[in-house]
C-alpha cells in the first residue's frame, strides 16, 4: 500500500520487504532523515496521521506508531493475536484503530498509553472513525455493518444488515450518515441517529466503492458493471448519466470541492465535471509494467503501474516501489 501525507509532499510505502519507507515526492528519493520502519513480517499498510507528524505501520500481529520525521518509535507495539489487517488513525491523531483474524477482531488505542477498548465485531474488512472521532463504523464480512462509541466500545445502535459479505462502511463528512457497500450489487445509506435505511443504490454487479462528496450531498459508487453513478446522499436519486468505461470500475471519488469526480479502471483513469453530465475532462492510460524498474536508490522493482497520457502517450508519472509491493 501507499498514502501521501497530508500535505502532499511525502509517500509512505509499505512492503513485502518487512519495511515500509518514506519518499520525496519532488525528487522521487527516499528520505533519508526517516529510518526505515522495520518488522518482522511484511508490511500490509501505512498511513500518516491528519497533521502528518507520525505514521502507523501494519504487520504481522503488530501495529506499531512512529516519529514520521526520524523513523523513531514512538508508541508501545500494538499486539493482536492473529494477523493485522487493517490500522487509521483519529482524526486528532490520539488514537489508533486496527482490526486482525483473531477473536478480538478490531480494537481503539490510545498512542500515548497503548490502552485499548475492544469492538466485538468478527471478520471485519473495514474500519474507520467519524470525522469528529466520538464513533467508529465498522463492515464485516458477517454480511452486517455496526456503529461504535469510540470512546467506550459499545454499539451505539443495531447493526445494519446487506444480503452478501459488506465491503467498507464509510461516514458522511458531518457523521449523521453511513453508506455500506456490500456484494449484494447495493451501496446502502443509512441515518446514524434513528439507524434507518434512508435509499438503496443498485448496479448491475457488484459495487466495488462508495463515497459521499465533500458537502454530504452526493454519492459516488463505481461497480464491475463498468460504470460509476452519482446519487443524491438523502433520496438515492440518480443525479446524472453513468459515467462508463470500457471495463470493470475499480474505485471512483470526488475532488476535494465536489465539482469533479475520478474514475479509475485497470487501463484507464478518466476525470469528468460533474455539472455538465458525462463530459469528460481528461483521461489518462494506466499501464502495467511487468518490467523491472529501478529507483534513484537502484533497488530493482518486480511491478509496477505508470500513467500515460490521452494525447501524447507519453508517462505522466512513475511509481515509488519497494524492492516487492504486496
Amino acid at each position: 500500500s501507499a498514502a501521501f501525507s497530508p500535505d502532499g509532499r511525502r509517500v509512505v510505502t509499505a512492503s513485502h520487504d518487512r519495511t515500509a519507507r518514506v519518499w520525496d515526492t519532488v525528487t522521487g528519493a527516499r528520505i533519508p532523515e526517516v529510518a526505515e520502519l522495520k518488522h518482522k513480517a511484511p508490511v500490509i499498510h501505512a498511513v500518516f496521521s491528519a497533521d502528518g507528524t507520525r505514521l502507523v505501520t501494519a504487520s504481522d500481529k503488530t501495529a506499531r506508531v512512529w516519529n514520521a520525521a526520524t523513523g523513531a518509535k514512538v508508541s508501545p507495539d500494538l499486539a493482536h493475536g492473529e494477523r493485522v489487517i487493517l490500522v487509521d488513525f483519529s482524526p486528532d491523531g490520539t488514537r489508533v484503530i486496527t482490526a486482525s483474524r483473531d477473536g478480538d477482531a478490531v480494537r481503539i488505542w490510545g498512542v500515548d498509553t497503548g490502552a485499548s477498548v475492544t469492538l466485538a465485531h468478527k471478520a471485519v474488512v473495514s474500519a474507520v472513525f467519524s470525522a469528529d472521532g466520538a464513533r467508529v463504523v465498522t463492515a464485516s464480512a458477517d454480511k452486517t455493518a455496526q456503529v461504535w462509541d469510540a470512546v467506550t466500545g459499545q454499539p451505539t445502535g443495531a447493526a445494519w444488515v446487506h444480503q452478501a459479505s459488506l465491503t467498507s462502511a464509510t461516514f458522511s463528512p458531518d457523521g449523521t450518515r453511513v453508506v455500506t457497500v456490500s456484494g449484494d450489487r447495493t451501496a446502502r445509506i443509512w441515518d446514524v441517529v434513528t439507524g434507518k435505511l434512508m435509499a438503496a443504490l443498485q448496479h448491475r454487479d457488484q459495487i466495488v466503492s462508495a463515497e459521499f462528496s465533500p458537502d454530504g450531498t452526493r454519492v459516488i459508487t463505481a461497480s464491475r458493471d463498468k460504470t460509476a453513478r452519482v446519487w443524491d446522499a438523502v433520496t438515492g436519486k440518480s443525479l446524472l448519466a453513468p459515467f462508463a468505461h470500457d471495463e470493470r470500475l475499480l474505485t471512483a471519488a470526488f475532488s476535494r470541492d465536489g465539482s469533479r469526480v475520478l474514475t479509475v479502471s485497470a487501463h484507464a483513469a478518466r476525470v469528468w465535471d460533474v455539472s455538465l453530465d458525462r463530459r469528460t475532462l481528461d483521461e489518462w492510460s494506466a499501464v502495467a509494467e511487468r518490467s523491472p524498474f529501478v529507483l534513484r536508490d537502484g533497488a530493482p522493482v518486480r511491478r509496477g503501474v505508470s500513467v500515460r497520457g490521452r494525447t501524447d502517450g507519453e508517462p505522466m508519472s512513475g511509481s515509488i516501489h519497494h524492492k516487492d509491493v504486496p
